[in-house]
Formats: C-alpha cells, sequence, structure tokens
C-alpha cells in the first residue's frame, strides 16, 4: 500500500512540475529567444584582431541581426569575440583556429551569438561551426 501512495504522490508532483516548467517558460521575455546561429554557412570575408577581442566579417547574405544589435551593417556583418582581460581564452583560441581554418580553405561557417556587446553594439561569437563538406 505504501508503494501505492507513492507512485500517486509521484505522477501528482511531476504534472505540477512540468506545468510550473511551461508557466516559467511562458513568463520569460521574447528577447530572451532572440539569441541563435547565422541561418545559413557563409563564408568568412576578413578578421582583425585588436587588444580587446576579434572581429568575424561575413559575407552579407549568410549574416543577419540575430540579435538586432545597433552596430550591425547589412551590407558588411561583424561579429566580434571578446576577449576576458584582453587574453583570448583557451576556448576562443579554438574558435579562432577555426576560423582562421576556414579562411585558409575557404570554408563557410555559422556563427552562434548569444547577445550585443555592450562596447562595439556587434553581435558576439559565442560558438563556431564549421562546415565539413
Amino acid at each position: 500500500m505504501l508503494t501505492k501512495n507513492a507512485l500517486r504522490a509521484g505522477k501528482t508532483l511531476l504534472k505540477l512540475s512540468v506545468r510550473n516548467l511551461l508557466t516559467g517558460a511562458l513568463l520569460l521575455p521574447a528577447t530572451g529567444w532572440t539569441a541563435d546561429w547565422t541561418p545559413t554557412y557563409g563564408a568568412v570575408t576578413f578578421t582583425r584582431s585588436t587588444v580587446a577581442g576579434f572581429f568575424v566579417y561575413m559575407e552579407p547574405t549568410a549574416a543577419t541581426n540575430i540579435n538586432t544589435c545597433a552596430g550591425h551593417n547589412a551590407a558588411e556583418p561583424i561579429f566580434h569575440m571578446v576577449y576576458p582581460s584582453n587574453v583570448p581564452s583557451e576556448a576562443q583560441k579554438v574558435m579562432i583556429s577555426q576560423i582562421s581554418l576556414a579562411v585558409a580553405l575557404g570554408k563557410p561557417v555559422k556563427i552562434y551569438s548569444a547577445a550585443c556587446n555592450t562596447t562595439s553594439k556587434l553581435n558576439t561569437i559565442n560558438e563556431i561551426l564549421l562546415d565539413a563538406n
């Protein structure tokens, strides 16, 4: 009999948890959902490194203003990877090498941007996906 009570309590708790999770998801502001990948793979046309970060210029057909950043230029989309403490992290070094490989081989990439950079007003670079073909 004890197991039946435990199962019933478990189902009730599960239903409440799912309902609360869905309710919480619906209460998130729409701006929390804007972070995304570039819509298609695109060629990197130019890169530039500075003390504060790494800039990636992409072909316009592949890069949209994902986070509606004020500094985005549709004719020349630029993404900005910000270095913590003016030095790239190990993960950022890997992404920079992937971008460099893409430029050297002429391979297209997709960029995941989670937000706008507060200084440059450009879409950030949070992940890179190199086209394997």
